[in-house]
């Protein structure tokens, strides 16, 4: 491609001018020179060929790590995402099933992977797929009853619920119920609901919790009473068992980042190496040429080129000791933000405290 030359270009520069100032040093000729030049062309072509050869089964081989991550990564969203819209479409006609029963009769229809509300008058809406069901008006975010029914339960000022459940051991049931949104900036920032609830004195079931809270919820003009001191306490025992799950996966992130800074380390220190060893030749062959040198100018530009040859061998000595101790500044700098990413404590925002009572089903 047109940027490999531009790469091999900056890759050798440094030595090219390196090897083109020793031609003109050590020739004792013009055709010298250009015999040297000729040579020095046929190797740096030779370079040049391989540099492009292996750029080539580089990119091949990413282009085939790619493909075949982000084919695993569509595969996962193609297997997941029937499975999530189907419980937003539920939560979004759970929601509007409880908004419209205030004010009139609901009939609630699941179907076809669909759920239908049919209204006492007739009207009808759908939540999720509408082709089997005509006639009917398809519910989205953006849908006016939709809306309204988003507006008024963020508008809910509080006052004991109505939980509408066909399990027989919570029909009657009164208690609280309290909510709690928690957000993890981590390697992958995500925001998660905890719930805990209390009927008398007793815990109430996470999973018995959430079945609740996916049914219809009504208000009630009841006054419920719980022990909000338990209902914390639980509340604070889910957010901490569903931080444990998601320190889990960010621990596993960062020990995948950390592998890679490692080699990112390693491949460095092997660079700095061969580099080292380069200069190490070069500046024995420099002091060699400084022992016999004839004129005081060869002397000077051999004693010059000399130290600049001691000062990036010692460089690259300081280099390589911090790549091994992985003390240097990229390592530093990015392990810090990594391990920054993976300890930020969650922040959590009190969503809910209410009473309720469970009905059955009309």
């Amino acid at each position: 491609s047109d940027a490999a030359p531009t790469a091999m270009a900056a890759a050798l520069s440094v030595e090219l001018q390196h090897e083109i100032g020793e031609l003109y040093d050590r020739a004792a000729s013009r055709g010298e020179l250009v015999d040297g030049l000729t040579a020095l062309r046929d190797r740096v072509d030779a370079r040049r060929k391989a540099f492009v050869e292996e750029q080539a089964r580089t990119a091949a081989l990413i282009e085939s790590r790619l493909s075949s991550e982000v084919q695993r990564v569509f595969r996962g969203l193609r297997d997941e995402l029937p499975t999530r819209l189907a419980s937003f479409d539920h939560d979004l006609a759970a929601l509007v099933e409880a908004h419209l029963s205030d004010t009139t009769e609901v009939t609630r229809v699941e179907r076809d992977g669909a759920v239908r509300l049919t209204l006492s008058d007739g009207t009808t809406f759908v939540a999720g797929e509408a082709r089997a069901h005509p006639g009917a008006e398809a519910l989205h975010l953006e849908h006016p009853v939709a809306r309204a029914a988003l507006d008024a339960a963020r508008a809910y000022a509080g006052g004991a619920v109505r939980f509408v459940s066909d399990d027989v051991s919570l029909v009657g049931a009164r208690g609280g119920i309290a909510l709690s949104r928690v957000t993890y900036r981590g390697f992958e920032p995500v925001e998660r609901v905890v719930v805990a609830a209390v009927i008398g004195d007793r815990p109430l079931p996470q999973e018995k919790a959430r079945a609740l809270l996916a049914g219809p919820i009504l208000e009630s003009r009841e006054s419920v009473r719980f022990d909000g001191a338990l209902l914390s306490a639980l509340l604070e025992q889910a957010a901490a068992l569903d931080q444990a799950e998601i320190e889990g996966l960010e621990q596993r992130r960062l020990d995948v980042v950390l592998a890679r800074l490692e080699r990112f380390a390693d491949d460095r220190a092997i660079v700095a190496r061969r580099r080292l060893a380069r200069t190490e030749r070069e500046l024995r062959g420099v002091t060699e040429r400084l022992a016999v040198a004839a004129g005081l100018a060869e002397r000077e530009r051999a004693a010059g080129e000399q130290q600049r040859l001691i000062e990036r061998r010692d460089a690259l000595m300081e280099t390589i000791a911090a790549l091994v101790a992985r003390a240097d500044g990229d390592s530093v700098r990015w392990r810090d933000h990594f391990r920054g990413l993976r300890f930020e404590p969650p922040t959590s925002i009190r969503l809910l405290d209410v009473g309720f009572v469970v009905e059955a089903p009309c």
